[in-house]
């Protein structure tokens, strides 16, 4: 539920990764052992310049809603549904648009250029494989 299968960013992601999805159509799409995904993660982190904040696979659940909300691409009412949280109060712990921008500030202009360029590239990179 972390990866936005209906975003306007990247409207190719839900069929693309329909077509990675291989045999049992209720299996897992990522098969790696969470501690193995935790470290790529990590390094990933450390190779593209995320020197200022550390990030973890986690904040998905956060980042999600909050990314929602600041580009306005859902309603509160639809982001609660997707997050399937049953109360306002739920979903205050974990909406925080606000606190998104702070963060992203916090990072260099060089790596937010860089983030930039990726999402204009990575359709074809993943098509790629």
């Amino acid at each position: 539920e972390s990866i936005l299968l209906d975003s306007k960013e990247a409207p190719y992601l839900g069929e693309l990764l329909d077509s990675l999805k291989q045999g049992d159509r209720e299996a897992r799409l990522f098969r790696k052992d969470y501690t193995i995904m935790k470290k790529e993660f990590e390094t990933a982190q450390t190779a593209v310049g995320f020197n200022q904040v550390r990030y973890d696979m986690y904040q998905a659940r956060h980042g999600g809603p909050s990314h929602d909300r600041r580009l306005r691409s859902r309603t509160l009412q639809k982001v609660q549904q997707r997050g399937r949280w049953m109360t306002n109060s739920s979903l205050s712990r974990y909406e925080a648009h606000a606190r998104l921008q702070q963060e992203e500030l916090k990072e260099s202009v060089l790596l937010r250029e860089k983030g930039t360029l990726l999402i204009s590239t990575i359709e074809g990179r993943l098509r790629a494989g």
